[in-house]
């Protein structure tokens, strides 16, 4: 149902305006991933967490050793981690820091009116890399910052996550 509304071009655009062809993959998305040819991706796209229930399960260091699998060798992998309930900002900086890569962090909470009434609302984006250089074209905007912290949150795997950790107790 989801890729049918996501077609219907009289509410979305995306699929139709994105060249050349888009192919759309329905099951979970670590299982499917597994399946994709490795390094061939430059970007990949995690945007799973803006709910109430976090799949965990794709914030692990195995699923994040799956990511780069799959990204080709200067590829980036982006997550979209706003949330009005969690702060996922240090479990993606503790797997960075593990597994030995850069991290940058994006706030865009400045939303006016108008981008309000356009349906735009505050987001947070953490962008992970191999090296430096393979965003160094995304620093150009001033409004990615290092990501940092690893240590304030223990390692998510697949076999540990500690969702209490990461709850805004307010």
């Amino acid at each position: 149902m989801v890729e049918k509304i996501a077609r219907d071009e009289r509410l979305f655009t995306y699929l139709r305006e994105c060249p050349p062809t888009t192919t759309v993959v329905i099951g979970d998305a670590r299982l499917s991933l597994s399946k994709a040819a490795d390094q061939s991706y430059d970007l990949l796209v995690l945007d799973a967490f803006s709910s109430d229930v976090i799949p965990t399960h794709l914030l692990t260091r195995e699923a994040l050793q799956l990511y780069l699998k799959k990204i080709a060798s200067d590829g980036v992998l982006v997550a979209h981690i706003s949330n009005r309930y969690m702060d996922l900002a240090p479990v993606l900086s503790r797997l960075a820091q593990n597994l030995g890569l850069v991290a940058y962090i994006q706030n865009d909470f400045d939303i006016t009116p108008n981008d309000s009434a356009e349906g735009k609302s505050a987001s947070r984006w953490i962008m992970l890399a191999h090296r430096e250089k393979d965003v160094e074209h995304f620093l150009a905007n001033q409004r990615w910052q290092r990501l940092e912290g690893g240590n304030a949150v223990e390692l998510w795997t697949d076999d540990f996550t500690d969702l209490l950790k990461v709850i805004h107790w307010h």
